[in-house]
């Protein structure tokens, strides 16, 4: 490409980001180290990807970034499978591996009849990388997509929107890598690493951020920035254009920017107020009130010693705080032989009813004894404090499909 023969310090500093990300404490921070191994072999084929961008217009050989670049496109499928807990089909694996030989071999061999995709001369290697580029990664985009739509946890859909996002920003800067221009390559290298750095953090820390809170509140902040101040800029371009159609000089001009400035200040706070009151409104990220939760939970418990009644109770209370429309009470029952029976009874909507019998010294019962605050079915999953979780147990927690476990002294 034209853009990074002449600017060949681009792909260099690219070199230098990915090299500075590959060595840093966050890409080898990773609580799984299967992540971490897939996040340092895509790392690695990112530099590669970026030396084989300064290098290709000494070589012999038709695009020799685009095959990094697939290369790269690859091992970023083998991270989401790792980090999302997917499992690709080997006919797949087979299937894109074969492409991806393919289009490195058939460029090996000296074509004289290359082909024309959009007025650009093109061997059928890079024809084929091309293919195979936009298959996976559109393949990866909607997979990813239609997972979140798809799961009812809260916490696992932010995981996965959260993936979406980040593979979004890497391909999209990948695709402007196609276009011969400075601006869009720019643009597509910023977008990449951001991309990439996003990655890496998913990989360091189990507990994402909620995406759709901070999306929402900042889209609200630039809505209440760029409505509040909309309206003085216009006032004050009005009042400089009538001052020169009337011909008033500079001093009246002055006065007269001097007086709307004065009022805009004060009436600038509460127009923002009631710009802020009307946007937060509609776009209002709510947080969990874990005290409250528990706080009404004590007093469903003191108010009746029926079983049945206190799960309609508890349901009631959560329903009306977090608008829950599935929850149960866990019975615990102490066998003789020291294990415990739990026994779920059903106080809203449909829930598993089998029970299950657990070691006394079960991490799952010993931490909703000792934790006073709710125990989230995502931290069950992906947290690394709870790796020495039993199967069956995992497996009977994930049949419950609850997204939120309380509990409180037991002895």
């Amino acid at each position: 490409m034209s853009v990074y023969a002449n600017n060949q310090f681009i792909p260099l500093l690219g070199a230098a980001l990915y090299t500075l990300l590959l060595i840093s404490p966050l890409s080898r921070r990773g609580q799984d180290a299967g992540q971490r191994r897939w996040l340092v072999l895509f790392l690695a084929a990112s530099v590669i990807w970026e030396f084989s961008l300064f290098v290709a217009p000494l070589v012999n050989y038709p695009d020799l970034s685009v095959k990094f670049l697939l290369l790269s496109t690859i091992l970023a499928v083998g991270l989401t499978s790792s980090f999302l807990e997917w499992k690709v089909p080997r006919a797949l694996l087979l299937v894109v591996a074969a492409a991806a030989v393919m289009a490195v071999v058939v460029d090996l061999r000296p074509s004289t009849n290359p082909s024309a995709l959009i007025n650009l001369n093109m061997s059928s290697g890079v024809l084929l990388s091309y293919l195979v580029w936009f298959a996976i990664s559109g393949l990866l985009l909607g997979k990813t997509w239609r997972e979140y739509k798809a799961t009812p946890f809260p916490w696992h859909a932010n995981r996965l929107l959260y993936w979406f996002m980040v593979l979004t920003a890497v391909f999209l800067g990948e695709f402007l890598q196609f276009f011969d221009n400075l601006v869009l390559v720019l643009v597509g290298q910023f977008l990449r690493y951001v991309g990439v750095v996003g990655m890496a953090y998913g990989v360091a820390t189990f507990r994402i951020f909620d995406v759709r809170t901070r999306a929402l509140r900042a889209i609200a902040f630039l809505i209440v920035n760029t409505i509040s101040a909309l309206p003085l800029i216009i006032i004050i371009l009005a009042a400089v254009q009538v001052s020169r159609d009337l011909g008033l000089g500079e001093v009246v001009t002055a006065v007269i920017l001097a007086v709307l400035l004065s009022l805009g200040f004060f009436l600038y706070e509460p127009y923002r107020g009631l710009v802020e009151r009307l946007t937060f409104r509609y776009l209002r990220g709510e947080g969990l009130n874990t005290n409250q939760v528990m706080r009404n939970y004590s007093q469903a418990i003191s108010r009746t010693l029926d079983v049945q009644q206190l799960a309609l109770l508890i349901a009631g209370t959560l329903s009306e705080l977090l608008e829950t429309n599935r929850c149960g009470l866990m019975l615990l029952t102490r066998l003789a032989d020291g294990r415990v029976e739990l026994a779920p009874i059903t106080g809203m909507g449909q829930i598993g009813r089998t029970k299950v019998t657990l070691p006394a010294n079960s991490l799952f019962l010993i931490t909703l004894a000792r934790q006073n605050q709710p125990l989230l079915q995502y931290d069950l999953d992906f947290s690394p404090d709870y790796k020495g979780l039993n199967e069956e147990e995992h497996a009977w927690l994930k049949e419950q499909q609850m997204e939120v476990y309380a509990g409180g002294q037991w002895g």
